[in-house]
């Protein structure tokens, strides 16, 4: 059997979205097309690379009646998955989209509390993942509980035994986890603000961003921009890629995608520069799916072409 990617998400989600005509706060609204899926940036990362055709799994905490509704969620994608049990209930995220003016509003829980010996014995299980995995993807928040630099324990076993690290968080967790010299950081621009302490404003300010970020540890980093796509340091080179614009108002998973589509392309031995582009191409097509849905090959290759490199 090939060695699989595997995705570690310590504060999973069940995301309920409504769709709303006209949504206002303060009044009272019927909802349709309501629908819940199982949630968080790790399990979205898994269902996009199943998606592409790469073999994933996607591993960690989850406890009660929603808990157990993502697994079993997860199993009828037929996507892997190897959750660790807490005593504590899984989290159920809102999202609540407004058709009208093509917005969302998300309402995210805190998660719940786990204790050092329910994260010990998860760690057992991530040691005996990593026997089979090339890439590990840390996503997200962590619950309550959670010590802020476990990413960087966990990235530290992954290097001891070869395996690539990818981070997608934020905080205290991100500035621990760079210690640990990841492969990939990708922040959005907010949180990569928020990490350097000063506002990315302009090319030059967004240039020195990711120098930071590599210069604290990151081998390579891309910080996601939105609508106005992506910029990316190699630890040599920087690019900046514009991305074709969407309508679309259900902006989750777009970060995840983008995760999905480097390490698709990492998969197939491209360049930094070739992962960027699936990156930003794969985030873009997100937007242009239906909600519930995530993009595959043909979505992601009808948009690489249109993406537009410049220097920055």
């Amino acid at each position: 059997m090939s060695k699989y990617v595997l995705t570690v998400t310590l504060n999973p989600a069940i995301d309920k979205v409504f769709t709303i005509k006209n949504f206002r706060a303060g009044k009272e609204f019927r909802c349709f097309a309501p629908h819940s899926r199982a949630g968080g940036k790790g399990v979205n990362v898994a269902r996009t690379l199943k998606v592409l055709g790469v073999p994933a799994i996607a591993a960690g905490l989850a406890g009660g009646a929603a808990g157990g509704y993502l697994v079993r969620a997860l199993v009828a994608e037929g996507i892997r998955n190897d959750f660790s049990g807490i005593s504590g209930e899984t989290r159920t995220n809102l999202t609540i989209i407004d058709s009208d003016r093509h917005q969302s509003t998300r309402v995210i829980e805190r998660g719940p509390m786990v204790s050092s010996r329910e994260v010990n014995k998860f760690g057992k299980k991530f040691l005996r993942l990593l026997e089979k995995s090339w890439c590990v993807i840390f996503s997200g928040s962590a619950c309550p509980g959670v010590k802020d630099s476990q990413y960087a324990d966990f990235m530290t076993m992954a290097k001891q035994r070869g395996v690539v690290s990818v981070l997608d968080s934020r905080g205290s967790f991100l500035t621990q986890a760079l210690k640990s010299r990841p492969f990939l950081v990708k922040p959005n621009i907010e949180e990569a603000e928020e990490f350097i302490g000063r506002k990315v404003d302009s090319s030059a300010a967004l240039k020195a961003a990711l120098r930071d970020l590599n210069r604290h540890g990151a081998e390579n980093v891309i910080i996601s921009l939105g609508a106005r796509g992506a910029a990316g340091y190699d630890g040599a080179n920087f690019f900046r890629v514009s991305v074709p614009q969407f309508r679309g108002a259900d902006t989750v998973g777009c970060g995840d995608a983008m995760i999905a589509g480097f390490v698709f392309a990492l998969s197939r031995g491209k360049s930094f520069k070739g992962c960027l582009s699936w990156a930003a191409a794969a985030g873009t097509a997100k937007v242009s799916v239906p909600a519930r849905g995530f993009p595959g090959k043909s979505a992601i290759t009808k948009i690489l072409p249109r993406l537009k490199f410049f220097d920055l």
